[in-house]
């Protein structure tokens, strides 16, 4: 059904982004989202996976989906939420998980948190061909794939901050800017920020008054080649030195 539908997307390969799951992969969502998922979603996560461009409106994150099954369990229990579109009103357009091989795409509008009547929209594969289809007759814009980027927000404990720059100054680490107010001049107080170099970005980190939480964030191509990924780099370190640390990525793809 899909597989159809990817030799199209794969002839505009400097539009459409897309970073396909495998079984095990899903399993695993399965598991976080405490249900089994409908299989004609299923096979677009095998195709496509979450992080992709080819449709749009579908949800790109792991936790949006969480937020909205867990919002929708005790309503609409038969049921698994593909994407939300925003607009006027908040429309959630959702999946069947009591009949798993129901290819229908229904929406619900969200009415201050009241939900409406549950309505048939379109099959996920009409959805995937239109958006499609719009391409291929010039009738949508869409940023090079050169211009899409992941984004990285990296976040530690003060206790960390000394280790942290001995290891990345030998790794090439240098300090820009002394830490200075972030708001300075208008305000002289709370956090701080300071502006670092590595391995060919600039970059502002951020720590606070009581200098006990410091972060920093870049973008970087999300076509990069892994052995050249700056993030892979600075994992390593971080790892390799045990530092305590958290990561987000943000794939910003719809640019």
């Amino acid at each position: 059904m899909f597989e159809e539908l990817k030799t199209r997307v794969d002839k505009f390969p400097n539009l459409f982004y897309y970073e396909p799951m495998t079984e095990g992969e899903i399993i695993d969502f399965e598991k976080k989202v405490g249900r089994r998922i409908n299989s004609v979603y299923h096979e677009f996560l095998l195709t496509f996976g979450l992080v992709q461009d080819i449709l749009r409106s579908i949800s790109t994150s792991e936790e949006s989906i969480l937020e909205d099954v867990k919002y929708l369990r005790d309503v609409i229990p038969d049921y698994f939420p593909i994407f939300v579109d925003v607009d006027e009103v908040d429309t959630i357009y959702i999946m069947s998980t009591l009949n798993l091989n129901n290819e229908m795409v229904y929406k619900v509008i969200d009415n201050n948190e009241k939900l409406g009547e549950i309505q048939p929209f379109m099959t996920l594969t009409e959805l995937v061909s239109i958006s499609i289809e719009e391409i291929e007759k010039g009738e949508s814009e869409r940023c090079l794939n050169s211009e899409k980027k992941n984004c990285y927000e990296y976040s530690f404990e003060g206790k960390f901050y000394d280790d942290f720059i001995d290891i990345f100054e030998v790794a090439g680490l240098e300090l820009l800017s002394d830490w200075q107010p972030k708001y300075y001049p208008d305000n002289v107080f709370g956090d701080e920020i300071a502006e670092f170099t590595f391995s060919g970005i600039n970059f502002y980190m951020e720590r606070d008054e009581d200098k006990t939480k410091y972060k920093f964030e870049f973008d970087e191509s999300i076509l990069i080649k892994e052995e050249k990924s700056i993030a892979n780099k600075i994992d390593k370190l971080l790892n390799v030195q045990r530092i305590k640390h958290s990561k987000d990525v943000v794939k910003l793809i719809w640019t």
